[in-house]
């Protein structure tokens, strides 16, 4: 079961997904978290949908990540922020993946009782923790936009056979 804290709510340490940090990057890095949970909240707000805002989640297997979504009716809409490490890449040097997805629950004739990725942001990498939540920023509001452009039964469409 991984352990997980809210951002907004618990205020846990980022040095786990980002390394060691001075209070000026750490204090940066908050403020564009901040930012992308009042996306998520804008985004909840016009699906009438829920959230909890950005949450660290710690592994039992020492992964970590940064992550939120928005719920409604069926339609998740979620973004992600990990180290590379955490996923395999040994490289030696620093670098953030920056993931943003929606997904819709199963609508086949056959129903797999799980979610179908509807529209995938695909992942990007950023070197350095400042630009991993610039990008990060910038995922969250794209979800907005689709949702906003698109209806829920849209996305639910998607998920069809």
């Amino acid at each position: 079961m991984p352990e997980i804290a809210s951002l907004a709510r618990d205020h846990p340490r980022i040095e786990s997904v980002f390394g060691p940090l001075t209070d000026d990057e750490d204090a940066t890095l908050r403020s564009f978290f901040a930012e992308v949970d009042r996306e998520l909240q804008g985004l909840a707000e016009d699906v009438r949908g829920g959230t909890k805002g950005l949450e660290v989640i710690w592994s039992r297997l020492g992964q970590v990540q940064v992550f939120g979504d928005v719920a409604a009716r069926g339609v998740s809409f979620d973004v992600g922020l990990y180290p590379t490490w955490c996923f395999g890449n040994r490289s030696g040097e620093p670098g953030w993946g920056i993931e943003a997805s929606i997904d819709a629950d199963c609508q086949h004739s056959v129903d797999h009782e799980s979610m179908d990725t509807v529209w995938d942001r695909g992942d990007v990498e950023m070197s350095t923790p400042e630009a991993a939540v610039r990008e990060l920023v910038e995922a969250a509001r794209q979800l907005h936009r689709l949702a906003c452009e698109h209806p829920l039964e849209y996305w639910q469409a998607l998920a069809k056979d």
